[in-house]
């Protein structure tokens, strides 16, 4: 019973706690290790690629600055070619409103003629 007594004493139980963590931390530093060797060239291969990329972006960024620069005038050029359209566009609907307006009137004048030769009281058909 002493046996039996003395493993299950909390300093006992405390020592088996701490040579589990410590069994695990032994495991995972050994998987940590085997992985960090496989993973090592890919994560040179990333760094390098990073690297390029950002070597790269630098005179694109550039590029893209100047072309900034030089939309700005061309936007605004946009807006007054866009104002000149909408005002032409106007002005050719109130040019076909008005010949419509106009072919309305002569059509009517015509019917209004029609009507009151054949009532008779219009002239010759000449007329």
């Amino acid at each position: 019973m002493d046996i039996l007594n003395s493993l299950l004493t909390l300093e006992a139980g405390a020592s088996v706690l701490v040579a589990g963590a410590l069994a695990i931390v032994v495991r995972s530093f050994n998987l940590y290790s085997k992985e960090a060797s496989d993973l090592q060239p890919k994560l040179k291969r990333v760094t390098k690629e990073l690297n390029r990329l950002r070597e790269q972006i630098e005179p694109k960024k550039k590029l893209i600055s100047q072309l900034n620069k030089e939309i700005v005038p061309l936007r605004e050029k946009e807006k007054e070619f866009d104002d000149f359209f909408q005002t032409l566009r106007q002005v050719e609907l109130e040019e076909k409103k008005e010949v419509a307006d106009e072919q309305e009137k002569n059509s009517a004048d015509e019917r209004r003629k029609l009507q009151r030769r054949r009532m008779g009281f219009g002239g010759s058909d000449d007329s």
